[in-house]
């Protein structure tokens, strides 16, 4: 298991691979080339030989050693509590639905790797999410415009995420059903008119 001590080196290393990542983010890169370049970044903290991003059973980010074939794509991507490591030490982990992280440690306690790769897999998650976000379309240079752009697209994604179900997004947001009614129609978005009832 690790200690505290071990703990909070790798929340330190993960942590100032995010900064680099974050000024990385929105530099115009393609998306496979900047998870490429993260994945590059935090080979030697796990250490490993190489990782592999895929996305929907297809290789989208890679960084390895010469000479490091590919391994196949996961058979699922469903959530998962913590990564698994198989038989030949190739950890894998849960990134997003539809998108799995794969790793191959070159030495080191197999817990360590697993807890680096835990905390990467978060990160990357995050990161993939804000990139598709601010691509979308672009953010209008007033502040108070670019607010209302940002609250239109989360209670989009919100509605989504819970099929469509108001009482239930309003439960998620921590808010009351008639606010989030009323948030939705001062931005415009409608279509949504299922709820539970009461």
């Amino acid at each position: 298991m690790t200690d505290v001590r071990e703990e909070d080196s790798i929340g330190r290393s993960v942590y100032e691979h995010l900064v680099r990542l974050t000024f990385l983010c929105g530099r115009g890169l393609p998306l496979p080339e900047l998870m490429g370049k993260f994945l590059k970044a935090m080979r030697p903290t796990v250490p490993a030989s190489a990782m592999w991003l895929y996305r929907e059973h297809e290789l989208f980010a890679h960084s390895s050693d010469d000479g490091m074939p590919d391994p196949p794509p996961p058979a699922t991507s469903l959530p998962s509590l913590a990564p698994t490591i198989d038989d030949h030490g190739l950890i894998t982990a849960y990134v997003m639905p539809g998108v799995t992280l794969l790793c191959q440690p070159r030495s080191g306690p197999p817990q360590r790797a697993c807890d680096v790769i835990s905390l990467l897999a978060r990160i990357v998650a995050l990161a993939w999410q804000a990139e598709t976000l601010a691509r979308a379309e672009p953010w209008p240079d007033r502040y108070l415009d670019a607010k209302l752009v940002f609250k239109r697209r989360w209670l989009r994604e919100l509605l989504e995420r819970q099929h469509g179900n108001v009482s239930a997004a309003a439960r998620a947001a921590e808010v009351s059903r008639a606010y989030l009614y009323e948030m939705m129609q001062g931005m415009n978005v409608g279509g949504v008119t299922q709820s539970d009832p009461g």
